[in-house]
């Protein structure tokens, strides 16, 4: 009996200390095998003495030797078609996306770099992000001229649509300067498509989209319409020479008039005379919408 006692404690003991010991040879090895990072780079640039370095918060999480490397220059298609998109955006895309993974450019491609294991994960034609800050960071990505989003969290960069649209393209629905990257417009082959970040169609349109909020979108062929998710489409019988979804309303340009409309079932709940203006952006604020022509503020107002 006592030898039994004896056994069940040596079995208990081995089961606590063990796993410790394990863990702790794991920890020596992993530490050992760690390359040292030496910062010998003064004012923490990017491209460096033929090195890429990567940041975060001022703290040095990776280089490596490149010197043939760049920075990720963004790029700009929507221009070819008649979303309503943001143009004046003016931040430099962070090498550093996160404390796990930078992008840089190299061999005329722009790679996804893997601080965890030194190594390029994919690479890609162009990439898009309008310069701006985003709800939700993401990256619009091309290859053999198709389009795809890359997702950038915290930790990881994961590729959530697929590279296979003609087009990709984000409405400068902006909420206190942040663009909101919720859902975005897509072009396949002759179809255009609401998609939200898990690829998930909300409409289908043979006709080009080029604005949307939860109750509207607003397509174009040779004039605009604007739809319901259920295919109705209202205000028919308005000259519209712009129209826009900002927030939950709709906002109509017609003979330097700006018309907003909340349920284009009912009446203008207020309209507002412009400016001559070459573009046109909106910014909601805590203090009221604000109207922008050509970048620069033009009024705020309040519905």
């Amino acid at each position: 009996m006592q030898d039994k006692k004896t056994l069940i404690t040596i079995i208990v003991l081995l089961a606590i200390f063990l796993p410790c010991s394990i863990l702790g040879t794991y920890k020596k090895i992993t530490e050992g095998n760690e390359k040292e990072l030496i910062d010998d780079n003064p004012n923490h640039e990017i491209l460096f003495n033929d090195k890429v370095y990567f940041y975060l918060n001022d703290e040095l999480l990776s280089v490596f030797d490149c010197p043939d490397c760049e920075i990720v220059s963004t790029t700009i298609d929507d221009e070819n078609y008649h979303i309503n998109y943001y143009q004046y955006g003016d931040l430099v895309l962070e090498p550093t996306l996160n404390s796990n993974f930078g992008i840089i450019k190299k061999d005329n491609l722009n790679n996804i770099y893997s601080m965890m294991t030194s190594n390029f994960l994919s690479s890609y034609t162009s990439v898009k992000n309008y310069n701006i800050n985003h709800s939700e960071q993401v990256l619009i990505v091309e290859n053999n001229e198709k389009w795809g989003l890359l997702s950038v969290n915290e930790l990881t960069v994961e590729l959530k649509i697929p590279i296979e649209y003609d087009f990709i393209g984000i409405p400068a629905h902006l909420n206190n300067s942040i663009l909101n990257t919720s859902k975005m417009i897509a072009k396949k082959d002759n179809e255009w498509l609401i998609l939200d970040k898990t690829n998930t169609r909300s409409v289908v349109s043979s006709n080009e989209i080029v604005d949307f909020n939860d109750n509207y979108y607003i397509t174009y062929d040779t004039a605009y319409h604007i739809m319901d998710y259920n295919g109705q489409e209202y205000l028919g019988s308005l000259t519209k020479e712009y129209v826009y979804c900002v927030g939950n309303y709709v906002f109509v340009v017609n003979q330097s008039n700006l018309y907003i409309f909340e349920n284009c079932s009912e009446n203008v709940l207020k309209t507002v005379e412009l400016a001559t203006f070459d573009n046109l952006t909106f910014n909601v604020t805590d203090l009221g919408i604000e109207i922008l022509i050509n970048g620069n503020l033009y009024q705020t107002i309040e519905i």
